[in-house]
């Protein structure tokens, strides 16, 4: 009998100890998780900031802002289900003399090297579009596709490319340690500039859609700027001459890049009185109010070109 007991008792605890401890899989996860952030912190905090300079081509000099800063990024899922999170490091590069959008840039820091790799994850030209209604981007000859800089102190130097090769050179240095850009007078002077740009776009274009060599109906797009906070955008609509009742209207958000050497406008144009898949991407080249370019969209494809006249 006592036998039985004692087994029975040995049994309880060993459950017992099992049952409290949880198998120790959270906090151990937790443990890696606070390890990885708190080495991720500390790389990366000589790096984040606000950063001034150059950008050299062998047509221009640009003057650019380069701000470095991290965000949580879910990196797993822990043994509770929990989602764990890491500190990456992001970059934003900003066109400000010419003046243009700003450029969203994934990063790759090697502390061993002082590499910092940075690919511009917002591609405009052009533009092709996928079945299920996203949008996937190529990149324009002269437009930024990827840095390769190294960090020495508080500069930072390299090539900049774009899917042709070399484009030019990067060379700005440490303003701020604060990621958010200069702001004050600076950042305001910046956003005035951006809005003085859109102000030259917006209006109203008219011109023929051509499929085959032949016209098939007149386009009209109208641009007009709006401010969401301190940041303007661009925004618009598509018609067509055929369609009295506007039932392929679209509602139009724009990307300008200004800063190439040739100007561009891509539009991304969705229905505006139907909740549908179809998107229209609208892609060419703004100059001296003439728009040129080409068009598809997610459901028939390539729709045909274009050339619109910005309207007095």
């Amino acid at each position: 009998m006592f036998k039985i007991l004692a087994t029975f008792l040995s049994s309880f605890v060993v459950i017992g100890f099992v049952a409290c401890s949880g198998g120790g899989g959270s906090g151990v996860d937790n443990a890696d998780e606070i390890r990885d952030r708190e080495q991720n912190k500390a790389l990366f905090s000589t790096l984040t900031g606000t950063y001034t300079g150059q950008i050299k081509t062998s047509e221009r000099d640009l003057t650019v802002e380069l701000r470095l800063f991290t965000l949580e990024t879910p990196n797993g899922t822990n043994a509770d289900g929990s989602t764990r999170f890491t500190k990456t490091l992001q970059a934003t590069l900003v066109p400000m003399d010419p003046v243009g959008s700003f450029l969203a840039m994934q990063t790759r820091y090697l502390k061993e090297t002082g590499e910092l790799i940075m690919k511009n994850n917002n591609p405009s030209g052009g533009v092709d579009t996928n079945p299920d209604g996203g949008s996937t981007g190529t990149y324009r000859p002269d437009e930024i596709f990827s840095i390769s800089a190294v960090v020495s102190k508080e500069r930072i130097t390299g090539a900049v490319n774009s899917m042709a090769g070399l484009l030019g050179t990067l060379d700005v240095k440490l303003a701020t340690r604060e990621s958010q850009g200069l702001g004050g007078t600076e950042e305001n002077k910046y956003y005035e500039r951006l809005q003085r740009e859109y102000e030259k776009v917006a209006g109203i274009y008219r011109g023929s859609n051509i499929s085959n060599g032949k016209v098939t109906y007149e386009i009209e797009i109208s641009l007009q700027v709006v401010k969401s906070g301190k940041l303007p955008t661009l925004i618009g609509m598509f018609t067509r001459d055929d369609d009295p009742l506007q039932s392929v209207a679209l509602n139009l958000t724009a990307i300008y890049q200004p800063q190439l050497k040739t100007p561009a406008l891509t539009l991304t144009g969705k229905p505006r009185f139907a909740n549908s898949p179809y998107v229209a991407i609208f892609d060419g080249d703004l100059k001296d109010g003439i728009y040129n370019g080409s068009w598809r969209t997610n459901m028939q494809g390539p729709q045909g070109e274009f050339r619109l006249i910005k309207q007095p």
